[in-house]
């Protein structure tokens, strides 16, 4: 019984993630989860402690997952993602944006052949040269957010999905709240920019955008 439970509370969390909703786990994704325990028989006491190791282990598979089946690819995304970033960091971190640039392509590279998330290897190399802490943070939910949006938008297309809707939690950027939970074709996505001038299908509304890209099946 114990078994089928928690191979139940993995299968939730990991579609939770598969929806590009991980944000929910927490809430609408515990709710879940204790109506699948009590229907199994279960009690949530003895199985609560488990949800945030199992998210944190699942979020780790998909990371690790992604790099080594996207591994042949990431030259080609980390190029087209991270020249945008590059762009701005020249404006934003006093002319070091070719160096942080660097370091991120190879934390990507070298997250492979240490089997790490390379969210996790880019802090260790930028800390070495000594880039704040808050830059640090921004550039990698940038990072992580564009790899993922573009991987995502690639399978879209690989699958034959036709239209995706923008969803999210509520906007506070006028790109966000324009586009906000509407529907458009991928053509129409891949022509759009956004505020700043990037592609919304990569960067969505920006930097740190929480926003997403999902498909209308």
């Amino acid at each position: 019984m114990a078994i089928a439970i928690d191979y139940l509370i993995r299968s939730i969390i990991k579609r939770y993630f598969a929806e590009g909703k991980p944000d929910k786990i927490r809430t609408a994704g515990v709710d879940e989860i204790k109506a699948a325990i009590k229907r199994e028989g279960g009690l949530w006491k003895d199985y609560k402690s488990k949800i945030y190791p199992l998210t944190q282990e699942i979020s780790n598979e998909i990371n690790r997952s992604f790099i080594q089946t996207n591994s042949a690819k990431l030259s080609i995304i980390d190029q087209q993602s991270f020249t945008t970033i590059l762009q701005r960091l020249e404006k934003n971190t006093n002319g070091r944006g070719e160096e942080i640039y660097k370091t991120m392509r190879r934390a990507v590279a070298k997250s492979t052949e240490l089997d790490k998330p390379w969210q996790e290897v880019a802090r260790e190399m930028l800390r070495k040269i000594k880039l704040e802490d808050h830059y640090i943070q921004t550039e990698i939910n940038t990072a992580e957010n564009a790899l993922d949006n573009l991987a995502r938008f690639q399978s879209y297309k690989r699958t034959g999905i036709e239209k995706l809707q923008y969803d999210g939690p509520l906007p506070e950027r006028e790109f966000c709240t324009i586009h906000y939970q509407k529907i458009y074709t991928l053509e129409e996505v891949q022509a759009m920019v956004n505020d700043f001038g990037e592609p919304a299908y990569t960067f969505c509304g920006g930097y740190n955008c929480r926003h997403r890209w999902n498909p209308i099946i």
